[in-house]
């Protein structure tokens, strides 16, 4: 494996891991995954990177940009350290299975997301994307079902409608933003509080449309008109 031709796939779970090896024909077993027939699965053992929002920091949407580049552009990644709520050392194993993953990314043309196929899924995935910063074409397999014909067509051609699910994960970040920035003000200073103390940056965030060379998306547009006309 010295050349970019492997095709990974990324799921959550090993288990999840050895079934879609089998459907493709993965089926030589080594340490954090499974090769053969020109695919590597590997699996993350769960949320292994989290998201920070960047508190305090102007939160620019640029029209040059997708929501993906948006969501790296706000928050801060790294590895969650569950020892502390687990009570044993997870941190190691997952270090473990942290560099098996980077490894077969570096060596791989398409890595195929298989994470669990809802919203939280895709920032389970979005989180270790940004995370090891190493960019490869991405190919999302939404498998809902477990089954060999579906696991098939997900590796091999993605969700059925690009498109569309490019639309509803926009969507779906756009909203996580908003979150993010309400958590962000509660947990601020109050006003009075900030007048008496001007060191005090507290974490409140100013949302700017930022117009690039390109044209506005749809998620762009809206967020556009509701900042300008409410």
């Amino acid at each position: 494996m010295t050349d970019k031709t492997l095709v990974t796939v990324v799921t959550a779970n090993r288990l999840i891991a050895e079934t879609i090896a089998r459907a493709i024909g993965a089926t030589s077993e080594h340490e954090g995954y499974y090769h053969g027939n020109g695919y590597a699965v590997t699996w993350t053992n769960g949320e292994i990177i989290e998201a920070e929002y960047k508190h305090g920091e102007k939160f620019v949407m640029n029209s040059g940009q997708d929501m993906r580049q948006m969501y790296a552009h706000h928050f801060n990644f790294r590895m969650r350290n569950y020892d502390a709520l687990l009570g044993w050392e997870k941190s190691k194993a997952d270090e473990s299975q942290l560099s098996v993953i980077k490894a077969l990314w570096a060596k791989s043309s398409v890595i195929v997301n298989a994470m669990e196929p809802t919203f939280e899924g895709e920032l389970a995935f979005l989180n270790l994307y940004w995370y090891l910063r190493m960019p490869v074409t991405v190919r999302r397999a939404w498998l809902s079902r477990l089954r060999k014909p579906l696991i098939l067509r997900g590796v091999e051609n993605g969700v059925y409608s690009p498109d569309k699910h490019e639309k509803w994960l926009a969507g779906e970040l756009v909203n996580f933003f908003l979150e993010a920035d309400a958590v962000a003000a509660e947990n601020a200073p109050d006003i009075e509080s900030a007048e008496n103390n001007p060191t005090d940056e507290g974490c409140d965030v100013e949302l700017n449309i930022v117009k690039g060379q390109t044209l506005h998306n749809m998620v762009t547009l809206w967020m556009d008109a509701t900042m300008e006309l409410g």
